[in-house]
């Protein structure tokens, strides 16, 4: 059996306002495979490859690109999620799909998909 640990922190300041938020914990990974990739994704919606990956557990999706957003989901036509150039987001998905599409031009998106 594996472990997958996720730790995150989020941090708002504006003027007297303000937020601090720690998060994270450890996960039991029962399933072996895993793909880890880089995927140039273009401007129409694209269903990513699970590779050996028979039942999903943990994603981390990385924008590569210096200029252009991504959006992605795990349903098609409902990509909930955008990622910033630069930005990066680890989650557990809700089903074995992933879908992502670029929004100006293709971009590069590191991609790492974990068994449950």
């Amino acid at each position: 059996m594996g472990n997958i640990a996720v730790n995150g922190a989020l941090t708002y300041v504006n003027g007297s306002d303000s937020v601090q938020r720690q998060f994270g914990g450890s996960f039991d990974q029962t399933g072996v495979p895993r793909k880890s990739t880089v995927e140039s994704i273009g401007t129409t919606e694209e269903n990513i490859s699970l590779g050996d990956v028979s039942s999903v557990g943990w994603i981390c999706i990385r924008n590569l690109d210096a200029t252009n957003f991504i959006t992605f989901g795990t349903v098609t036509n409902q990509r909930g999620m955008k990622l910033k150039p630069g930005e990066s987001h680890p989650f557990r998905a809700a089903n074995n799909a992933l879908f992502v599409k670029a929004d100006t031009a293709a971009c590069n998106v590191g991609i790492d998909i974990f068994s449950d």
